[in-house]
């Protein structure tokens, strides 16, 4: 199976003019970063991925880390229970389209 990527995440969510211009993807960034590459609490992380989050929102981890497995096990129970769901940045693409068209009947 071959796949062609649809979106792209810049690195350190770096971007400019040359990058927006030039690549026919999807920028996709994040708009709460628990800094798990900075913060060895696992206590810390999950604060920072569950203290203000809300409904669309985009949480940056990295997968490098033994600290970000253990907050994520600590993250997703928390997030579940204030009834979040975890879903694909296609879906969420999908699901702020069709909230968009609810909008406007």
């Amino acid at each position: 199976l071959q796949y062609k990527p649809t979106i792209f995440r810049p690195t350190y969510g770096s971007l400019n003019n040359n990058i927006k211009n030039n690549i026919n993807l999807d920028i996709i960034l994040w708009n709460v970063d628990t800094m798990d590459w900075k913060y060895k609490s696992v206590d810390k992380i999950t604060s920072r991925a569950t203290k203000k989050i809300k409904d669309g929102d985009i949480i940056l981890m990295h997968d490098t880390y033994e600290r970000s497995y253990k907050a994520l096990m600590k993250i997703i129970p928390i997030l579940k229970e204030q009834g979040f769901e975890f879903v694909t940045i296609s879906e969420l693409k999908e699901i702020n389209l069709l909230r968009k068209q609810q909008e406007i009947e």
